[in-house]
Order: structure tokens, then C-alpha cells, then sequence
């Protein structure tokens, strides 16, 4: 099915014509009929028109008691013109708020809709104003011409069932000034999702919603954010993507203005534009202002990952010895990051060596980085002069030991993944392959992925001996 309510309708619309056996069939399956969009006229009453209100009757009827996934839009000007075509029923026209008519049995009814996206345009007569979305837990909401704004609009009275909010805008739209949110309820929202917004836009909802738990935002670049706001926020988890147009100080401003003491969950993204895929860097990590956000809020991150980072080995070191309650750790080189032969490496040999267990008589080691960690993601083109593949491969047999976690006094590996972005090395002792000590990772109950670009090399294997090769760290 299409994942377009045009399409989802279309697709359910061409299920039934096929004959009418089909037709029966589809007309009893309520899940073809969840998904439908509905379109009103742009008059002060957002009349529905007639054509639409037997549409949406129809649709409605074969749901049976399952919620709906709705969206609505201002009709277009043929809809326009075939209802002013049209006749009214007997019953008269119905409109969308209750407030635009005096007659409550011409209001129409949302009691069954679960989802609802909507457009929220500078023109107040374009935007759909609902006043009550009753059953509405999730509300999608596309910004349009963002730059014309300039007041904040109230697009929905009350939503008291509204648990999600997603908000979207053109990512080109707002580079001169922040956008003016539109005005929904936001007393239950627990999660939120926007789509290109710039810093002040998401700290105004860590601001505003202060039963928020999960924020997925999109990070857009905004020349006017010179007054950012100072949250202390409730949140758990925290999902960011970054682009590489940001400005220099990159994350800086909201590290500096958060403050968020039950953050469990952070992932960041960094992504690149097409035209500067030639880049050297990612938007510069503030590495000590990340920190310093961690000892403000007292957090305890158990789940962190960074992908297509620009930060380094040390930064990535003090990242982790802040951390230490860490059990997932998700890590994504950009590889071929080079300048003058010079590559940024977040993977070397020191935090390989404290990722390991201590050795025997180690006084200064007696525990490895991150004790609690039970999922480790690798991805990248990670190399050096000072290390090999192996040496990342030992990290991981080393954290899924034979003895058992009273044994070892620190937490066991259960989950494990390492993406080489590039053929695999040659192994030192030539004996056996990087592929074949995933398998036998995998064979001891690890749940492991290993891939590389390319196939590796031809190895012959000795049977006889079974040996590991003779890479090691240089530690």
C-alpha cells in the first residue's frame, strides 16, 4: 500500500473494482479504509462539501470501529467550483468547528479520527483551525512559507488525547529568523518530531511541552539566533540530525542552553549535502561544552551513538569517561575524510587498549571504559599506522569473554556490529580471517554482524593449529 493517503485510498478504490467478488471482500476488510483525505472550502466556516461529506460517510462506515489516519487539506478550485454545482442535503451543509454554526447536527463528527495531519499556512483563511480533535493522538503538521509569518496562530483548541506532534518546514525557508510555531496544546505531548528547524524552534518546545519525553529534531541553520533560550526540560531521549551548512560553533548554543537531568538516550546524526560532498569535516564538535552539559544535568546516559562525527580520539575518550553508565554505544566514522593526506581518526589504538579488559597486574586498568556496555556498533573506514582491523575485532572477542559477568566485574557483550567501509586487512599471522572470528563469535552466542565493501582476501586456513592471528593492540 502507498504511504500517501491518496494513494492508500487509490490502492483500497482499485482492490475493489476488480470484480465483485473483490469488491465484497474489500468492502468488509475495515483496514483498507483507515486512511483517506478529506478537503474543505476555504470559507470562514470550513464547509465540507457535499460530494466529500458521501465520500467520507462511505469510508467511515466500512472502518467500522477502527480509528482513522485523516488528512486535511483546503479543497482545490475544481472542488471549489463543483460544490458551488452542487445541492446541500435536506439535512443542510456540514462544517468543521462547532463554533461556525448554531446547529450542533451540522458539526462534523471527529470522534473516531486517531491521526491527523493538517497545513498550517501565513493566511489565515488557508490553514485549517480546528477547534477540538477529541480522539487525535497524533498531529502532523506541514509549515508553509515559513518566512511570511508574523504572528504565532492557534491551529487546534484542544487536543486532550494528543500524545504526538510532528511538525514539518521546507529547510530552505528559514534561514533569515526562527519559525512562529503555530499554537496546539501541548500539555500531553510526549513525543515530537520536526523536520528542519533551527535551535531557538527546539528549545522553544523542550520549553513548551513539559511532558515531553522523546524530541527527534532536524537542525537547520538560522542567521538570526542570537537570543536562545535556557531549558531545563524533562526529556529521555534526545535524536538530532545535523547538517553540514551549520554554523561553526555547530551544537554549541544548545549545549550551552540545556539542561535536561533525565537524558538517557542521545544519538547524533551529521549529514551532507550533495554539492559538498568534498568536505574535510563535520560542524565542529564542542567537545568541553558537551561535557559541561553532562555535569550541568547530572545525566546518566545509557545509550549513546554518533554517526559521521567530526570529533577525535581524545574527545571521544573524555566523551566515554564521563559516560560510565553507557550500555549502547553506536559509533560511524565518515570515511575518506581526508586534507593534505591527514584523516580524522576517532578509532585508535589508546581507546582500543581501554576498551579492553585489564591484563593481569595492570594496577592503573582495573576495569575497561564504559564497564556496563552491552551493545557495541562499529562503522567506518578506521585505520592508522598504530593499529589494525584485528585490533578492533580483539575489542570485541576480548568484551564477550568465556567466564561469566560475576566473574569478570563488568557487563558481557549481547549485542555487537562492525561495518568496515572498506576492504578488510591482511591478517598479521595470515591464518585466520576477520570473517571466520565473527563466525566463531556468533557460534559462542554473540549476537554479531560483521561486513566489509569487498570480499576479503584469499586466507588459507591452518586446521590443525586453529590459532587467532597475532594482531594486538599497541598499547
Amino acid at each position: 500500500m502507498s504511504n500517501t493517503h491518496l494513494g492508500y485510498i487509490s490502492a483500497a478504490l482499485t482492490v475493489s473494482q476488480v470484480c465483485s467478488g473483490w469488491r465484497t471482500l474489500a468492502h468488509a476488510t475495515a483496514a483498507l479504509w483507515v486512511r483517506f483525505p478529506l478537503y474543505y472550502l476555504n470559507d470562514w466556516q470550513k464547509t465540507i462539501p457535499v460530494h466529500q461529506l458521501v465520500l467520507y460517510r462511505s469510508w467511515l462506515a466500512r472502518c467500522g470501529s477502527l480509528t482513522c489516519d485523516v488528512l486535511l487539506r483546503k479543497a482545490s478550485p475544481a472542488t471549489e467550483e463543483r460544490a458551488k454545482r452542487d445541492e446541500y442535503p435536506d439535512n443542510g451543509h456540514v462544517v468543521l468547528n462547532a463554533s461556525t454554526h448554531f446547529d450542533y447536527r451540522r458539526h462534523f463528527p471527529k470522534t473516531q479520527w486517531s491521526l491527523l495531519d493538517i497545513e498550517y499556512q501565513s493566511h489565515n483563511s488557508s490553514s485549517a483551525q480546528v477547534e477540538d480533535i477529541e480522539s487525535v493522538r497524533s498531529l502532523t503538521i506541514h509549515v508553509v512559507e515559513a518566512e511570511k509569518f508574523q504572528r504565532r496562530q492557534r491551529v487546534v483548541e484542544r487536543g486532550p488525547k494528543l500524545e504526538e506532534l510532528v511538525l514539518r518546514c521546507d529547510p530552505d525557508s528559514l534561514s533569515d529568523r526562527p519559525a512562529l510555531l503555530p499554537l496546539v496544546p501541548l500539555e500531553n505531548v510526549k513525543r515530537c518530531e520536526m523536520s528542519s528547524f533551527p535551535l531557538t524552534n527546539g528549545l522553544q518546545i523542550l520549553l513548551e511541552a513539559e511532558q515531553l519525553e522523546t524530541l527527534k529534531w532536524t537542525v537547520s541553520y538560522c542567521a538570526a539566533e542570537e537570543t536562545v533560550l535556557h531549558v531545563a526540560t524533562k526529556i529521555h531521549t534526545l535524536d538530532l540530525t545535523v547538517w553540514d551548512s551549520l554554523e561553526e560553533d555547530g551544537l554549541a548554543p544548545l549545549f550551552d542552553n540545556l539542561t535536561a537531568p533525565q537524558l538517557a538516550t542521545l544519538k547524533i546524526v551529521w549529514r551532507y549535502h550533495p554539492v559538498y560532498v568534498d568536505t574535510d569535516a563535520a560542524p565542529f564538535w564542542e567537545s568541553n561544552r558537551f561535557i559541561t552539559f553532562l555535569t550541568r544535568s547530572a545525566a546518566s546516559l545509557t545509550s549513546l551513538a554518533l554517526l559521521h562525527a567530526n570529533i577525535s580520539e581524545e574527545e571521544l575518550i573524555t566523551l566515554l569517561e564521563h559516560t560510565p553508565l553507557l550500555k549502547h554505544f553506536s559509533l560511524s566514522d565518515r570515511y575518506l575524510r581526508e586534507d593534505e593526506g591527514w584523516i580524522v581518526q576517532m578509532l585508535g589504538a589508546r581507546l582500543l587498549h581501554l576498551l579492553l579488559p585489564p591484563s593481569l597486574g595492570d594496577l592503573e586498568h582495573t576495569l575497561p571504559l564504559v564497564p556496563k556496555l552491552t551493545t557495541l556498533k562499529l562503522r567506518g573506514g578506521f585505520e592508522g599506522n598504530d593499529m589494525s582491523d584485528t585490533d578492533i575485532m580483539r575489542v570485541f572477542e576480548a568484551r564477550y569473554p568465556l567466564a561469566s559477568v560475576e566473574q569478570t566485574e563488568y557487563a558481557r557483550l549481547e549485542l555487537g556490529a562492525f561495518h568496515l567501509l572498506r576492504p578488510a586487512d591482511h591478517q598479521l599471522g595470515g591464518r585466520i580471517s576477520l570473517a571466520e572470528r565473527a563466525s566463531r563469535l556468533s557460534a559462542r552466542g554473540l549476537n554479531f554482524e560483521f561486513t566489509t565493501r569487498d570480499s576479503e582476501p584469499d586466507v588459507e586456513s591452518d586446521d590443525e593449529t586453529g590459532s587467532e592471528s597475532e594482531g594486538s593492540t599497541s598499547s
